[in-house]
């Protein structure tokens, strides 16, 4: 039981984190005048579920995958 609230907060947390990378990218690209949004936007829960779950060694490379990825947009 304890395992499937811990699950259910593990997704929360990963949907809330590409939320914000979603939010950052928007912004970035706009106070660019420059850019499309789609790669930002698209590959946000792949960056978080990165991040969250499977690098847990480089926290940093979730940050540089946003610089990334805005960065190509």
């Amino acid at each position: 039981m304890a395992d499937a609230a811990t699950e259910v907060d593990t997704k929360a947390a990963l949907a809330t984190a590409a939320n914000e990378a979603r939010g950052l990218a928007m912004d970035s690209i706009a106070a660019a005048h420059s850019g499309h949004m789609g790669l930002p936007l698209g590959c946000a829960e792949v960056g978080a579920v990165l991040y969250g779950s499977q690098v847990s060694i480089m926290q940093h490379i979730f940050f540089v995958f946003l610089l990334f990825a805005t960065a190509c947009a």
